[in-house]
């Protein structure tokens, strides 16, 4: 049996997405590791961001490859596309199975399965519901007692109970040698300090409750891999891939802070010679754990804050404050952090005023970078499911369900798209000309590759903004 595992980010016109830098995609690497542990050897995978307009050559990649198998990793706005693809393989070879998982699924497991051309579906984590559908031979007797598994019988969509692994030192590492080699992919230019770099995750879930974000429900809950797990799979990157710069995709790293400072104290005991960074929520970050971390090469933080206006964020249930913000960056900055901050322009209950509340706290914070987006409800998350009590917003549009989207989906209730446009904009002009932004950018070039990096970024924002302005102007 041939399996293919594929994921497809879209590379769309949105001005974002033309300068965004990908990684591997880690989802479909696990599943294959959990496959190839249980003697499954015929598995390849397909990880790519590209135009819409090449569908046919991906078509032809996938039978290139003769699956009997085909798994395809889901996200909103690339759902549409995938279903083209499923169409067009099923026109060509209709006996290959199609899977289809990932975020968008869990969102709306049942619309998600439903078209003809998908044969399957995974509700939750795919490593052990996509290994035992291929155990059970397909046979639909199998299917109810398989957790996580949407599949169809007599014109109807089932949706079996949550898929959630609990133990996850029980996974194996990501089959990162299927992949596409690593100079492949490339990281955000100011998101790393040396090469070759790539991502992991060291924890599944959050036990945060933001009201935008798939984990906000609490259906799964926050697990952890063991600080052994994580040590060895540093390893693992280093020897076999040369890998120097780790990016950590948990939600938030330090939610344990006596595992967190584990990982940092064992990475200075081995002497592995890394540098790394992670997103991290501002209630745990605590000055001793600070420290530590930079001393086990953590250089950059990415900090979720997303309003500069309290109102705001409690309706968001983000669960932390403003001054909580100010210290843990001011805390970060002084021993010696990159930070980067993600706010939201558009969010629930959003005025001008509070659109004004956080662009000035956004420039008043010591902070280096600053990721701006339009809020955009996601299906699977409490905004999505509330989302016409705060404006107006197309859940039928899922293709525009994009945070980098250059344009708002949703409306809050007494805005307009020229004025959220308007303060999108200006959010970006006055945090990265604050001269104070520059200046704490320009204090941190160490070296000559500092500065072609910093060069680099600079041309970057420049043609961001310009296409900002040009955007919100028409």
């Amino acid at each position: 049996m041939n399996i293919l595992l594929a994921s497809a980010f879209i590379n769309n016109d949105y001005t974002f997405s033309k300068y965004y830098h990908k990684l591997p995609t880690l989802g479909i690497g696990y599943i294959a590791a959990v496959l190839e542990k249980k003697g499954y050897k015929n598995l390849s995978i397909i990880d790519r961001t590209l135009h819409i307009s090449e569908a046919e050559q991906l078509v032809k990649d996938i039978l290139d490859k003769n699956p009997d198998v085909l798994g395809f990793y889901s996200v909103s706005e690339n759902y549409k596309f995938i279903l083209q693809i499923f169409q067009k393989i099923k026109e060509k070879r209709p006996e290959i199975i199609t899977v289809i998982g990932g975020p968008h699924v869990y969102g709306l497991p049942e619309a998600s399965v439903r078209p003809d051309c998908i044969d399957f579906g995974i509700y939750g984590e795919g490593e052990i519901a996509f290994l035992e559908l291929l155990k059970s031979g397909f046979n639909p007797a199998q299917f109810p007692l398989i957790r996580g598994l949407i599949y169809k019988k007599d014109g109807e969509v089932k949706v079996n109970p949550l898929a959630i692994i609990h133990n996850l030192d029980e996974i194996p590492f990501p089959a990162r040698h299927l992949y596409p080699p690593m100079d492949r992919y490339m990281p955000s230019i100011i998101s790393y300090k040396r090469l070759p770099a790539t991502g992991m995750l060291t924890s599944r879930g959050c036990n945060s409750r933001c009201t935008f974000c798939h984990s906000g429900k609490g259906e799964f809950g926050l697990r952890f891999h063991s600080p052994e797990y994580v040590i060895e799979e540093i390893k693992h990157l280093q020897k076999d891939f040369g890998i120097r710069e780790f990016f950590i995709f948990d939600d938030t790293f330090v939610a344990n802070k006596q595992r967190a400072m584990k990982i940092c104290e064992e990475i200075i005991r081995n002497n592995l010679d890394i540098s790394w960074s992670c997103n991290a929520k501002v209630t745990y970050l605590t000055e001793d754990l600070l420290k530590l971390m930079r001393r086990s090469g953590c250089w950059l933080l990415q900090v979720g804050v997303e309003s500069g206006n309290q109102k705001i964020l409690n309706i968001m249930k983000k669960g932390i404050t403003l001054e909580q913000v100010r210290k843990a960056c001011e805390s970060a900055y002084k021993l010696g952090f990159h930070i980067k901050t993600y706010f939201i322009i558009g969010n629930a209950g959003e005025t001008v005023e509070t659109m004004d509340d956080t662009i000035k706290f956004m420039c008043s914070l010591p902070v280096h970078y600053s990721s701006i987006n339009l809020m955009t409800p996601l299906p699977g998350t409490e905004l999505w499911d509330t989302v016409e009590k705060y404006g107006a917003f197309d859940k039928e549009k899922i293709e525009e369900i994009n945070y980098l989207s250059d344009k708002p989906t949703f409306i809050p209730h007494g805005l307009n798209e020229e004025i959220m446009l308007k303060k999108f904009r200006e959010a970006y002009i006055k945090f990265y000309l604050n001269p104070k932004t520059i200046f704490r950018n320009l204090k941190v070039l160490k070296n000559f590759e500092d500065l072609k990096r910093f060069a680099k970024a600079s041309v970057l924002l420049s043609r961001l903004m310009v296409s900002k302005m040009l955007t919100a102007r028409g």
